[in-house]
């Protein structure tokens, strides 16, 4: 889309690194998640023609942030800001204000954006820092904003059209790679499954586009939003204001989301019965490695690996930090249930470094 085009959209694509500034191994294992996942499908994507902010906190510890400026350095697109509230409003002037500290990037490429958006399609899209997207996702959103959103943004733009129109985006399937093997309980890989929610939106990958004028949702739970809005493959209008789902490009896992040690809310961590039951994806998981992850999505399964292998390596640690974090800031859920689960991984990483440190000794 060129930068003047009167249809242009602007995309905004918004990872977090949300932790207070000292819980340095919790950071460092996640700036691990980032490279190996996201960043990696990023570089893979079929348009370059996004804005990538990724939030931390102001203060964050330059041993965290300062492999995350190394790794962006020679992208001129991204910028890594310090601000402890991510608002939704990107073309509000509060937005513009909550910006704390601009750890990496061209501040005056961020405020052209912000002054483009004013009477441009918008297009927002939410990514964790341990997820990842097929190569074509950022194209095909953009691809279908253009061809409905922007059919009135003319219209918008110089007759101060009243009626809101928006577009909400989001995956209808997707993959998940989880830290513990149920079937394998000596697997270094870890283990994929795959996951069919055609009754809510999840987090990675959801999208926002706005018509010239129209103001964000009140959204009040991404679980809501099919609840809320109808779906737009229903729709008898001109197919806005509903929710759509992310189109696939030959494989219909169009988001991998990790579930680790390092999560903050820590659901799916531990295999769930539903995981340990599917006889379809332990028999899987051979041909998914092999055949989906790297030609879908950029990411090769031995970085997934060897990503493991260093969260394994310094596992006490992080989980220590990720105990110490629960309750401390609103990114961490405070739910007895996480910390009881942290607690538990924590006892038997205990027990199994004791266990391997007492076999080398005997071995000595």
């Amino acid at each position: 889309f060129d930068v003047h085009s009167l249809l242009q959209i602007k995309q905004l694509t918004t990872p977090s690194l949300h932790l207070p500034a000292d819980l340095v191994e919790l950071g460092k294992a996640r700036i691990e998640l980032f490279k190996t996942f996201t960043f990696r499908s990023f570089h893979e994507q079929s348009t370059k023609e996004f804005l990538w902010i990724i939030f931390t906190d102001p203060e964050l510890d330059d041993a965290i942030l300062g492999p995350l400026k190394e790794l962006i350095k020679f992208d001129k697109n991204i910028l890594v800001l310090g601000m402890n509230h991510n608002f939704h409003d990107f073309r509000s002037d509060a937005w513009m204000k909550g910006i704390k500290k601009v750890h990496a990037g061209d501040m005056q490429m961020l405020k052209d954006y912000h002054t483009v958006a004013q009477n441009h399609v918008y297009l927002e899209t939410r990514i964790d820092m341990d997820d990842s997207m097929y190569q074509d996702f950022m194209r095909q959103i953009q691809g279908r904003t253009f061809q409905t959103l922007g059919k009135s943004a003319r219209r918008a733009q110089f007759k101060n059209y009243p009626e809101a129109e928006f577009r909400v985006y989001c995956p209808e399937h997707h993959l998940e790679w989880g830290y513990f093997n149920p079937w394998n309980k000596e697997s270094k890989q870890g283990h994929l499954f795959g996951l069919y929610s055609p009754d809510f939106c999840i987090t990675a990958g959801l999208s926002h586009a706005y018509q010239v004028g129209t103001k964000p949702l009140e959204i009040t739970g991404h679980h809501r939003l099919d609840k809320n809005y109808p779906q737009c493959r229903d729709s008898k209008a001109n197919n806005t204001n509903c929710l759509d789902r992310v189109p696939d490009a030959g494989y219909k896992y169009v988001v991998i989301r990790s579930r680790t040690p390092t999560s903050a809310g820590m659901q799916g961590v531990l295999p769930s019965t539903t995981v340990t039951k599917s006889t379809e994806w332990k028999e899987k998981q051979g041909e998914t490695w092999a055949s989906y992850i790297m030609n879908n999505f950029g990411v090769t399964p031995k970085s997934i690996w060897d990503l493991r292998q260093k969260l394994s390596d310094n596992m006490e640690k992080i989980l220590q930090d990720a105990i110490n974090g629960q309750c401390t800031r609103a990114d961490f859920t405070c739910k007895d249930s996480s910390k009881a689960a942290l607690n538990k991984i924590l006892k038997e990483v205990r027990t199994y470094d004791a266990t391997n440190s007492g076999k080398r000794e005997a071995i000595q």
